[in-house]
């Protein structure tokens, strides 16, 4: 019986073997998982990472999959899917304080927010993904981002469940230092509670931001914003001063919508978005001298030779790089 074989005894999971990972990002691109395991809690997540650990099994985890590049050979050892929509929402005379679970939807908590007057639903209006993706990534807009919020982070590892400061996260801008081997779990947001003027104005501020998507956004598959804008500018205006808006190499393209979306308009392949990627940085970095820095995060096995400058992978533990 081998290790997959043997988590079966787990309660609380669900075991998906050969997952093709196209159908679990946004991008459509990945080949199969070994196994996609789908967990009910943070008890059966704490003794598949034991076991990880025991028996040296490479693992990665999956959120909705909004910002991932899965390789096209697929991802060896386990992909773990946390499903934790647990919540519990505090209100007192000034602030909100909302505890979510990781596997929420982040749309969750903006509704939250908007049922009690919580002042901040415009900074993070509009954001895919779930809950625990939003805080390892940071992930925000050009109004704010989800550090200033986070109250406390949940994580998990082989050795249980344990409340951290987001200070021990160290939040900077799309990113944060999650700890090898941890899983966040959950998060605790704290807002401030609104005048009525004062919601009038988020809601305004809301309705803009999405009217903005909606004329600016791609509407094909894709991982989202492909580079972090670097300070003072825009990822998407350098690569479009270089021409390179509708440049394609298989199924995959720069946006004809927003030159920083990579879009899948059919067949494209994990090979042909890094190709993309690296194309566009080779551009800006001879016209402008900026080295624009992936945001989106890479899954599974690459060829050193395949990958963007400075590439970023999503967090857990495998060999990322093929050798």
């Amino acid at each position: 019986m081998n290790f997959i074989d043997r988590l079966q005894d787990i309660a609380d999971i669900e075991i998906e073997r050969d997952a093709a990972m196209s159908a679990h990002t946004s991008i459509a691109i990945g080949g199969p998982a070994d196994a996609l395991v789908t967990v009910r809690g943070t008890a059966a997540l704490t003794e598949i990472l034991h076991r990880c650990r025991q028996e040296g099994c490479p693992w990665q985890l999956l959120g909705a999959g909004t910002n991932l590049i899965a390789s096209d050979r697929g991802v060896r050892g386990l992909v773990i899917r946390l499903i934790d929509v647990s919540e519990s929402v505090r209100r007192g005379v000034n602030a909100l304080r909302v505890q979510l679970g990781a596997g929420a939807p982040l749309s969750r908590l903006l509704q939250i927010m908007r049922e009690h007057g919580a002042l901040g639903v415009s900074a993070l209006a509009g954001i895919p993904g779930s809950v625990g993706g939003a805080v390892a990534m940071n992930a925000g807009t050009r109004l704010g981002d989800c550090a200033q919020f986070i109250e406390a982070v949940h994580l998990c590892d082989a050795d249980g469940v344990r409340e951290i400061s987001p200070a021990d996260l160290h939040f900077a801008y799309r990113t944060s230092d999650l700890p090898g081997g941890a899983v966040i779990s959950g998060a605790r947001f704290k807002f401030q509670l609104g005048l009525v003027e004062e919601i009038d104005a988020e809601e305004r501020a809301v309705r803009e931001a999405v009217e903005r998507r909606g004329v600016s956004q791609p509407r094909l598959p894709s991982a989202g914003c492909a580079f972090c804008n670097p300070k003072g500018d825009s990822a998407g205006r350098l690569i479009d001063a270089c021409g390179l808006k509708g440049r394609r190499i298989g199924g995959a393209e720069i946006s004809e919508v927003h030159a920083n979306f990579i879009v899948n308009r059919g067949g494209a392949r994990a090979v042909d978005v890094c190709a993309l990627m690296r194309e566009a940085q080779a551009a800006v970095q001879a016209r402008f001298g900026v080295l624009l820095v992936p945001e989106v995060r890479l899954m599974g096995e690459f060829d050193p030779g395949d990958l963007p400058e400075r590439a970023r992978f999503s967090s857990g533990l495998t060999n990322l790089v093929s050798r």
